[in-house]
């Protein structure tokens, strides 16, 4: 089949005329799947952040600490994760080293530098942690939600506060099912002020 000779005109100014905005959008989406690739966990959390804690128990915030977290590189599996409590009058500083293990499967560990070793699993733009110290258990969670990061540790006691279900409903099994408090929250939203 052949086409008049004015539309193959037609339809070749027509390409010309939208083949730059084309190359222009497939150089934009380009250079947006490098930068997603290169800005990931832990790097697009390195920086300066600054925020308030709030600690809470039983229902009740009982105290606000000024609360700054330091996140900087140290070399290409390993970051400085530094915690000031109360920057600017008596500050309580925590330097711990947050270290790759598997980073593909999302799994890190926390060095606290005084032979305590914490395992951390990386999952959907937050860091997990949990442990068990002098009969508390604490799980951690920080989250870089909207170019801030949100901080959060639930504590509480690590015998079960019951035990519920053991029983048999029908036919069936109902396996036991411990319970445990955990009436402490310490929670912060933290936001960047400087960059690596």
């Amino acid at each position: 089949m052949r086409y008049p000779i004015n539309q193959v005109h037609k339809v070749l100014a027509h390409i010309q005329k939208w083949l730059p905005c084309l190359i222009a959008l497939i150089a934009v989406q380009f250079s947006m799947n490098l930068s997603a690739q290169s800005d990931s966990f832990p790097t697009n959390w390195e920086g300066d952040w600054i925020g308030t804690l709030e600690i809470y128990a039983q229902n009740k915030k009982r105290q606000e600490v000024p609360m700054q977290i330091s996140i900087q590189a140290i070399d290409s599996n390993r970051w400085q994760y530094l915690t000031i409590y109360s920057p600017s009058k008596n500050p309580l500083e925590k330097a711990y080293e947050l270290q790759a293990v598997a980073p593909d499967l999302g799994q890190y560990v926390i060095d606290e530098k005084n032979g305590i070793i914490i395992d951390a699993q990386y999952q959907g733009d937050c860091l997990y942690s949990a442990f068990e110290v002098m009969g508390n258990y604490l799980q951690s969670r920080m989250c870089y939600l909207g170019h801030e990061l949100h901080y959060e540790i639930t504590s509480g006691p690590a015998s079960p506060k019951k035990t519920t279900g053991d029983t048999i409903i029908g036919s069936d099994t109902i396996p036991p099912v411990q319970v445990f408090s955990r009436p402490s929250v310490q929670r912060a939203i933290l936001k960047k002020v400087t960059s690596p």
